[in-house]
């Protein structure tokens, strides 16, 4: 299973620097990184897509 962690190392960053980028807790980060892709919420996704520059889908 691919994490969120293991995404955010191709573009240098991390769930603490999305967090200040987006808003969203830390700790709702650790969560979702926990899970399967299909498990995380939209606001996991949409916060991940804007700390990376990219589209949620």
């Amino acid at each position: 299973m691919h994490t969120i962690d293991d995404f955010l190392k191709y573009s240098d960053l991390t769930r603490y620097d999305i967090a200040k980028i987006s808003g969203i807790s830390e700790t709702t980060l650790a969560d979702a990184n926990q899970r399967p892709v299909n498990k995380m919420t939209v606001k996991v996704v949409q916060a991940i897509a804007m700390g990376v520059g990219m589209t949620p889908g």
